[in-house]
């Protein structure tokens, strides 16, 4: 299940923090940006939602962390998670299954970043779209969940990461500027 926030701004820190465990309290102080602050903060209490939601887990998660750094959930191997930010939201994903997901503002096209990042078939959509800023974003974002539900990261070739062997499901939102891709495997 795919959780949004896009409502940053709002966010009282104060009661906030009161409700993250103490492992993402120590991490969110060692954010020097207020806004990234709020932004992890934020991450992280969609992610409580979620598993209250889902698994009816109401005590605030803890983290372990793999090789690479991916987190998952101390004593529960059976929930799997991604989590993501960007300046305008936060997203997660949850599911019993390995999933990834990634927000990303809307900036302009840049198409020197784009043919570092993408093969040809992929400059193909880019440049043949009306609008190749978001159709950049939304392949991007495509590439970093599945990279995150992997684990692997942004440590290989963008240009060879499948984007035709799973499941993704984005949200395009022009209006707030981002969009938002779960990937999840089938």
């Amino acid at each position: 299940m795919i959780y949004l926030n896009d409502d940053i701004e709002t966010l009282d820190m104060a009661s906030a923090m009161a409700r993250i465990s103490e492992q993402r309290r120590e991490k969110v102080m060692l954010i020097r940006n207020e806004h990234d602050r709020k932004l992890s903060v934020a991450a992280y209490l969609l992610l409580c939602d979620a598993l209250e939601t889902e698994y009816g887990m109401t005590a605030p998660p803890v983290f372990d962390y793999h090789e690479g750094g991916k987190p998952s959930i101390a004593g529960r191997r059976d929930i799997c998670f991604s989590m993501s930010h960007c300046r305008c939201g936060v997203a997660c994903a949850v599911s019993d299954r390995p999933v990834g997901i990634d927000i990303e503002t809307i900036r302009p096209y840049r198409r020197e970043l784009a043919e570092r990042v993408m093969n040809a078939e992929e400059m193909g959509v880019i440049t043949s779209s009306p609008h190749p800023d978001i159709e950049f974003i939304r392949l991007w974002t495509m590439k970093e969940s599945f990279l995150k539900m992997t684990g692997m990261g942004i440590r290989s070739d963008l240009k060879q990461v499948p984007l035709s062997s799973t499941h993704f499901t984005t949200t395009i939102n022009t209006a707030r500027g981002y969009i938002c891709t779960a990937c999840e495997m089938t």
